[in-house]
């Protein structure tokens, strides 16, 4: 086939993969992730011809992950230049991997992976771009594949690299790398190679280097294959979600940074079950195209199984799982319920100040017996007299921070009682404490502190009420 049809085609493909698979949308903005590679090149190129048939505004957008020196700065300004060429707007960034990896004990492949789709999913939301494209082809597909079976997988993890996932979407899926090179050719582009590609000693490198060629004896057609398992195993995976969706709404409590699973009910459920409900909740944190190994899903079993409270499990891609009071939790980072971010707000008496999820209320009460006595566990009175004019406000749990607590002679580390209350790991540095100048005088919903009690000779009391949600 001569150059020009080669173009052509790849041409046509992708308009037809992309519309067979509702990629894009007319008016959607489409960020092209562009590392300089010929897949990412392509990819650019391709989408910057079909824009206007497909009625999409294009940008494109380059990590540097600072690994190679020069030669990553020149990539960096090679995709600048491409940019400028096709007319597309460029979004650049930089991201020292080699460090992150160490301070998250990563894998430098997997620093690099959360670094770029950090910066990806931060210039999409700044830019308001809808879609981001990814140049993965079918080899890398196949690729994908091999490397889960070898590790240990489910039927989810055969899947492979789904067409859309999100705002996600990868154009040349459905095209294999030799079509690539040759667009490329026909269209005379320029790319960029990464010589690490070529060593074999990242683990996709030695898939592509040494075992794809050796499949490729035994079947000339093995990307191919391998991309057809890849997606009969994508459309059970549907009709498996959609159950396994059903089941973890009676067992699993989603958040944004963690899901908490109910451990009565899931224990409950057959091995098979529990493994996808495992693949569910670290799917629903890091979207549909991640798999868990095999061995890490049984891991998390066994952590429900026979860990203590407080135990926790490294996940791939940045996840944790931990166990907690009756809870399983799977999240980005499990809290060791020692500090939190946010700052102390003030509390003004009447008033009401919200603190994360939580909200205290204070008023001035009658104090009266019947007042105190028929008072729910979540509110507590003090001597308002007795604070001394101190300022009111509402913080987290600090490092080291006690309590002389009411009816006691002896301070407690605030950490300690939230131990003894079972507060989940994932919740204790969240909890609010209610201080009085710098003193703590309320861990707000467990125990309160001996300053200022009601006594029969004061005047006026303080009432505090702790909500949760604002309610």
């Amino acid at each position: 086939m001569k150059h020009g049809q080669a173009a052509t085609k790849l041409q046509g493909s992708l308009a037809g993969f992309a519309e067979e698979n509702g990629l894009f949308r007319p008016g959607h903005r489409v960020l092209a992730a562009v590392s300089g590679g010929p897949d990412s090149v392509a990819m650019l190129d391709l989408l910057c011809r079909l824009r206007k048939g497909l009625g999409i505004e294009i940008g494109a957008a380059h990590l540097n992950h600072c690994l190679r020196g020069a030669e990553s700065d020149g990539d960096q300004r090679f995709v600048r230049s491409l940019a400028r060429r096709m007319g597309v707007k460029c979004h650049t960034g930089r991201a020292a991997v080699a460090k992150l990896a160490k301070r998250g004990k990563l894998s430098i492949e997997t620093a690099a992976r959360e670094a770029r789709r950090d910066f990806l999913e931060r210039t999409a939301r700044s830019f308001k771009y809808d879609r981001i494209a990814t140049g993965h082809t079918m080899d890398d597909q196949a690729e994908t594949v091999l490397m889960r079976l070898i590790r240990g997988c489910g039927p989810d993890g055969l899947a492979g690299i789904p067409v859309k996932n999100g705002r996600y979407v990868r154009p040349l899926l459905g095209t294999g790398r030799r079509e690539v090179m040759a667009y490329l050719a026909a269209r005379r582009l320029a790319y960029r190679t990464d010589s690490t590609n070529r060593q074999a000693t990242a683990f996709r490198n030695k898939v592509r280097l040494e075992l794809m060629p050796l499949l490729r004896r035994l079947n000339p057609r093995i990307t191919g294959s391998l991309a057809r398992t890849a997606e009969a195993f994508a459309g059970d995976r549907e009709i498996v979600a959609q159950a396994v969706s059903e089941v973890a709404g009676r067992c699993v409590l989603p958040g944004k940074s963690e899901f908490a699973i109910e451990l009565q009910p899931f224990k409950g459920y057959n091995k098979g079950l529990r493994r996808n409900i495992i693949r569910w909740c670290c799917a629903g944190l890091l979207g549909a195209g991640f798999a868990p190994d095999f061995a890490s899903v049984d891991g998390v079993l066994a952590l429900a199984e026979t860990g203590r409270v407080g135990k926790r499990r490294r996940l791939p891609n940045g996840l944790w799982a931990w166990l907690g009071y009756q809870r399983l939790h799977v999240g980005k980072a499990p809290d060791d319920g020692i500090e939190t971010g946010e700052k102390a707000v003030p509390l003004r008496v009447p008033g009401a100040a919200r603190f994360g999820n939580w909200s205290i209320k204070s008023s001035l009460a009658s104090g009266s017996k019947a007042e105190m006595a028929g008072a729910p566990s979540e509110t507590v009175f003090f001597d308002h007299g007795r604070l001394d004019g101190r300022r009111l406000s509402v913080g987290g749990v600090r490092p080291g921070l006690r309590i002389r607590l009411f009816g006691s002679s002896v301070t407690r580390k605030v950490q300690d009682i939230l131990v003894d209350a079972k507060v989940p790991r994932a919740e204790r540095g969240s909890r609010p404490v209610v201080f009085a100048g710098d003193t703590p005088i309320w861990l707000a919903g467990i125990r309160r502190s001996d300053l200022a009690p009601v006594t029969t000779r004061t005047k006026k009391v303080l009432r505090l009420e702790l909500t949760a949600d604002g309610g």
